[in-house]
């Protein structure tokens, strides 16, 4: 099965960006010296903030997968590649692969989630690839 983006949508900077499969909210923020950044809230609390250049920037910045309102879901984050607006999104386990809407967070990071608890999540920017498996923790939206 090929990867591809099924959406895209731009997230203004000052907007919360609502993920109805995990009920987790994600908007831009500012780190030190005004680097961009994105925030991740679960529940109401902050649960990461990945800044934009920082230490162990890579294409892939979070990915965990959760339970709440009676389902399974997963969620990846992470950093566009410098001169790159998009990427494509696979979440996996065992045989199961779902590609993922992917949206795009003040023109610099990347959210994506799905319905179900997958193990792994790929990402693709069209020049490199990058996989991790994802974490189990006690995350509630």
């Amino acid at each position: 099965m090929g990867q591809m983006v099924l959406d895209r949508s731009e997230a203004a900077d000052d907007a919360v960006l609502h993920l109805p499969e995990s009920g987790c909210e994600v908007r831009a923020g500012r780190a030190t010296h005004g680097r961009p950044a994105l925030e991740v809230y679960a529940g109401g609390s902050l649960y990461d903030v990945a800044v934009a250049g920082g230490l162990g920037s890579g294409l892939i910045r979070g990915a965990v997968r959760g339970r709440g309102r009676g389902r399974r879901w997963s969620l990846a984050w992470g950093e566009l590649p410098p001169g790159r607006n998009e990427v494509t999104v696979v979440f996996r386990s065992g045989r199961r692969v779902r590609p993922a809407a992917c949206r795009v967070v003040a023109g610099r990071f990347w959210v994506a989630e799905t319905a179900g608890g997958f193990r792994s999540v790929q990402v693709a920017d069209g020049a490199s690839t990058s996989s991790t498996r994802l974490g189990r923790r006690a995350l509630r939206g």
